[in-house]
């Protein structure tokens, strides 16, 4: 059989392959990233203790934009489920729960900083403030 004699066959199948090496060039990326990080870490004259203290001081600093950047994701899957809200009429495979779903983890990520704060909160920790 000829390679070209089912086009979208042959296009779905070399782009399914090509996605399938793209991820795995990205998780060996990654496995690198974090090596290269530990073994940083781990060459340092520092115990266990400092090592998880320079760590915890990272995602601290880190906090405030990754909860800016949640809820920007969170107003994009809003968006995105009041665009399939709005393409179910002529689509008969945009499902209900599709819906509800994106709305639902868009509204989580929105108010997922005042969750965070209500949590302070109540455990007696000081409150974050994300501005």
């Amino acid at each position: 059989m000829r390679p070209f004699h089912h086009p979208i066959l042959f296009v779905c199948t070399h782009l399914s392959l090509a996605f399938e090496r793209v991820s795995q060039k990205m998780a060996q990326g990654l496995l690198a990233l974090i090596g290269l990080c530990s073994a940083q870490a781990a060459s340092a004259d520092e115990d266990i203790a400092a090592i998880v203290n320079s760590i915890t001081a990272g995602i601290t600093r880190v906090k405030p934009g990754l909860l800016l950047a949640a809820q920007v994701a969170g107003i994009g899957c809003v968006i995105a489920g009041i665009f399939l809200w709005l393409r179910k009429k002529n689509d008969p495979h945009v499902k209900g729960s599709h819906i509800v779903i994106f709305i639902g983890i868009g509204y989580i990520l929105i108010a997922l900083d005042q969750f965070i704060s209500r949590g302070q909160k109540q455990a007696g920790l000081r409150p974050v403030s994300v501005g």
